[in-house]
């Protein structure tokens, strides 16, 4: 692996100048070299934040970062990793914090791995923990959960037992891989982990169907990791074989062939009598789709990359020479959505598009010095925690950001009719099936810690917080309404309240474990619970409470 200077912050982290000369001094250089590197690289990281600054905020002696994780790497190769911040203190020792293959720095490295079996187990106890008497039920479905996974990995065992040349050298074959994909001590790898695994739970991005697991990608710059997932795709879709298409090609010919363009052959040809300027339609390669993957693969070539990487580029990029890489990328991008023949190119394209486009979730503007993959990681818990709900909360239909439910009616005869004013877009919707399909539970995911320190009754509660739960909680309690020709049993209907419970989910990490021990202990290992008083004209008074949601495995 090469040297490639890689500064590791955390959310919220500022980092000055002297902290990229510190990261240049690691490579071995002296002193003035590393002083006028790290104040041009300073300078670009200070355009690019005086641009982005909600990205990045931008001072006169040191540069802080937001909520947002991923990288940026400046034109001369140096990168800045920001990654999630799930542990106590100020931000990453870098020094202290690495473990011992990080520092040497070597190609052996940590995979990106999620045992979905363990992690489904204890999603399992979460959901359990926001339910009411039906926790038997949760668990058989959670054991068929349990045992599909369980044979989808034992395939994958059984696979790699058969790749393994040395029988007689099993305990320390697994003694190595221990060593490999454990790092409890490194909390670079430990955030690093996190944040792939967040990733690979987006909707409609490439991250989702790319095999992290599969990259010993933990010791690799962010970067590197994200083109290795595009190469990746890159490959799975030349083995599928490249598609060509008709391509409207215009050019001066030696022989008529398509259709006369006139202007240009009276520009052109006006003494060369026996030239003909022509455009007809071609089956070629050198379609949209192509001519865009061409395009990416030319950009990527510009950053320093490892060996392996290089090598693996270098040999797709030579597949595409005689492809003619995208002059007009918007136009390009328009075309390919017309192309259902393209079906296959849809991931691959969804990387180019994040490639070129530099679209990364994020209100992130153009600079000539720096590129930048960033991500708003409360949208990242999001989605993590909505994926991994769906999959095993088999007991319950689980919708994300569910927009059905109105605050304001234009007039007062539309009270009771759907529409409205100010769209309801709760996080996550859990609606019971079967006997209890009148329970309902609404999630609102926060990435944040509550600072229980400073106010011992509310527990670090946000007030803004809990008036937009009261919002979510008192519109699903009413009943939904249904036409019926006995207007005497409609009103009935919407006087009968909805079991509904509010939860505010946070993450479980370093730096929640104390408050999640002090919320179950007073009530045995069930999470302390609140209740709105301006509930208490209902059937089923509405309850609030916390709950803090596992970001990787847990120790048992």
């Amino acid at each position: 692996m090469p040297n490639i200077p890689t500064l590791h912050i955390a959310e919220y982290q500022s980092f000055t100048q002297g902290d990229i000369e510190s990261c240049f001094r690691n490579l071995g250089l002296d002193s003035a070299k590393c002083s006028q590197k790290a104040q041009k690289i300073f300078a670009d990281l200070q355009e690019f934040a005086e641009k982005n600054n909600d990205l990045l905020q931008c001072g006169k002696k040191a540069l802080r970062a937001k909520n947002h994780v991923g990288l940026i790497q400046t034109k001369s190769g140096f990168c800045v990793e920001i990654l999630p911040k799930t542990f106590d203190g100020n931000g990453f020792d870098t020094e202290s914090q690495k473990c011992k293959i990080h520092k040497e720095n070597n190609d052996k490295s940590h995979k990106a791995s999620l045992n979905k079996q363990t992690f489904a187990t204890q999603v399992g106890e979460f959901i359990k923990s926001l339910t009411t008497g039906r926790h038997s039920e949760a668990i058989a479905e959670e054991s068929k959960l349990t045992e599909s996974t369980r044979d989808s990995s034992s395939a994958t065992q059984t696979q790699n037992d058969k790749n393994n040349t040395k029988p007689n050298s099993t305990e320390s074959n697994d003694k190595d891989s221990k060593d490999d994909t454990q790092c409890p001590t490194c909390q670079i790898h430990h955030a690093k982990q996190i944040l792939l695994n967040c990733l690979a739970t987006l909707k409609d991005s490439p991250f989702k169907q790319s095999h992290i697991a599969s990259l010993q990608s933990l010791n690799l710059p962010l970067l590197e990791v994200f083109i290795q997932m595009f190469l990746a795709e890159l490959e799975r879709l030349i083995h599928r074989g490249l598609k060509s298409d008709y391509v409207q090609i215009a050019q001066n010919r030696a022989f008529l062939k398509g259709k006369l363009l006139f202007n240009e052959q009276i520009k052109h040809n006006l003494i060369h009598k026996e030239r003909f300027f022509t455009q007809s339609d071609e089956y070629s390669l050198n379609s949209a789709p192509n001519r865009l993957i061409k395009r990416t693969l030319e950009f990527l070539r510009t950053f320093s990359l490892s060996p392996k990487t290089r090598t693996k580029l270098d040999s797709l990029y030579f597949i595409f020479e005689e492809i003619t890489p995208s002059s007009h990328i918007e136009r390009d991008f328009a075309k390919c959505k017309n192309m259902r023949r393209f079906k296959e190119y849809e991931l691959v394209l969804l990387w180019c598009a994040i490639f070129l486009r530099q679209r990364s979730f994020s209100a992130y503007s153009g600079s000539e010095r720096a590129f930048a993959l960033l991500f708003p990681m409360e949208r990242l818990f999001e989605s993590f925690v909505g994926y991994w709900c769906k999959r095993v909360a088999c007991d319950y239909e689980v919708k994300t950001q569910e927009s059905s439910k109105y605050l304001i009616a234009e007039s007062k005869e539309a009270i009771d009719k759907s529409g409205g004013l100010f769209a309801l877009k709760p996080d996550m919707v859990m609606r019971g099936r079967g006997k209890s399909n009148d329970e309902i539970i609404i999630l609102d995911t926060k990435w944040k810690i509550p600072d229980s320190t400073n106010d011992e009754k509310r527990y670090g509660i946000a007030q803004s917080d809990v008036y937009q739960m009261w919002a979510y909680a008192s519109k699903y309690a009413k009943k939904e309404s249904r036409k019926e020709s006995n207007q005497q049993s409609y009103q009935q209907q919407n006087t009968e309240s909805k079991k509904v419970s509010v939860w505010l989910i946070y993450p479980l990490c370093e730096r929640t474990e104390a408050l999640q021990e002090k919320l179950q202990k007073p009530t045995q290992g069930q999470p302390k619970q609140w209740y709105f008083k301006a509930s208490k004209d209902l059937d089923n008074p509405i309850g609030i409470a916390l709950s803090f949601f596992p970001l990787y495995e847990q120790n048992p």
